[in-house]
């Protein structure tokens, strides 16, 4: 049972990288005419663009803090993800909280990084950010992957500390 539930944890952690990668790689989706930069997202409309790691162009605002929240996500997320598959190999349940502690920060700073930039894009032009959402879907699949990554993480954090509580209580009935 607590193998299986390491799996499911491991599973949850390896789901949450991939979706960050992907969230990064967009970037090479959103390639339209004109001028572009390249930065961990891309973002491109009518022609102009704007990248977290770029300089702003035109309405958009800056987002280095984003950046960094990005950047400590997916640090945090392939660090669980080494904690999570260690614990299942060695079988420490230390490293499965440590992982899960990890997972869960990791998904926080994606969420905060993920809604900064939808809050950011919002208020500095409401009609170019209803029109990205609705009107172009290679702008909403940086959103979309990136929202993901982050409940993932959220969901698989919380499921790993979970399981350690579940273990805890079992040793301490055992004990008793």
């Amino acid at each position: 049972m607590d193998i299986k539930n390491i799996c499911c944890f491991a599973l949850l952690s390896v789901l949450a990288l991939a979706f960050d990668i992907v969230a990064i790689g967009t970037k090479s989706w959103a390639v339209t005419e004109g001028p572009s930069k390249v930065g961990l997202f891309l973002i491109c409309i009518d022609r102009r663009c704007a990248s977290v790691l770029g300089r702003p162009i035109q309405f958009f605002v800056p987002l280095k803090a984003v950046t960094i929240l990005l950047i400590i996500s997916l640090l945090g997320i392939i660090i669980s993800v080494a904690l999570a598959l260690c614990s299942l190999l060695k079988y420490i349940p230390k490293l499965l909280t440590t992982a899960s502690i990890l997972l869960l920060l990791s998904g926080f700073s994606a969420l905060c990084g993920t809604a900064i930039f939808t809050v950011g894009m919002y208020i500095a032009r409401n009609d170019v950010f209803m029109n990205a959402i609705f009107g172009n879907s290679k702008f909403g699949f940086s959103f979309a992957f990136a929202w993901a990554c982050s409940g993932i993480a959220i969901v698989g954090g919380i499921f790993g500390l979970l399981i350690h509580k579940a273990k805890c209580k079992e040793r301490t009935d055992t004990v008793r």
